[in-house]
């Protein structure tokens, strides 16, 4: 009885070649859109928590009757936060897991959540808001310090623009405006608020 063998026919070198170099292509060109991808995410990520953290903070101006502050800190999980004066910590070299926004009742108005002295209670926090570890950057187009102030009749202390960006590095970030304009290339993020608490957003392509 005859068998019949079939000959193996196996990859040649050329084709294995073929194959490597288009998964090479492949990668190189997911990479970099998944890395744009997730610093996109995070740029969004910050901007609604802000967004929430201005909802919340008129939510409770109004139906407190009294100012709500609400600010970034770089205490989020301390047990008496502290607003930042500037946003220079964002600026210089991204945000760790101790950053966050917060949302306050400030009774003696020194920009910190303060524990009871008698006869003056404990400031209420009304919302925290934690950012994950991460290399997003801030500025913000306010003349004094970044601390939003809501009134009862949902006014703010000063109108303006909060720019959010997730850079690849730690290159020098452009000026924030109150224009339309975002830097695409920078995932950048605008949170814009009037006097009268009107909140919007402007963002990349």
């Amino acid at each position: 009885m005859k068998y019949q063998t079939r000959k193996s026919h196996g990859f040649t070198l050329i084709e294995i070649i073929i194959v490597i170099t288009i998964i090479g292509i492949i990668t190189a060109l997911a990479i970099p859109s998944y890395s744009r991808y997730i610093r996109r995410a995070e740029s969004m990520k910050i901007a609604r928590g802000l967004e929430s953290v201005l909802n919340v903070a008129a939510f409770n101006a109004k139906t407190s009757g009294r100012a709500v502050k609400a600010c970034a800190t770089g205490d989020i999980n301390g047990d008496t936060p502290e607003c930042l004066t500037d946003l220079s910590s964002f600026a210089a070299s991204g945000n760790s897991e101790n950053f966050g926004w917060i949302v306050f009742w400030d009774i003696n108005n020194n920009n910190k959540v303060d524990v009871a002295v008698l006869p003056i209670p404990a400031e209420k926090i009304y919302k925290r808001v934690v950012f994950k570890q991460s290399k997003t950057r801030m500025k913000t187009t306010m003349s004094a310090s970044p601390i939003i102030i809501i009134q009862p009749q949902n006014t703010i202390n000063e109108a303006g623009t909060i720019c959010i960006y997730a850079p690849y590095d730690n290159s020098p970030l452009p000026v924030c405006d109150n224009t339309d304009a975002v830097n695409n290339d920078l995932s950048e993020v605008k949170v814009r608020w009037s006097g009268l608490g009107k909140v919007s957003f402007i963002k990349f392509n």
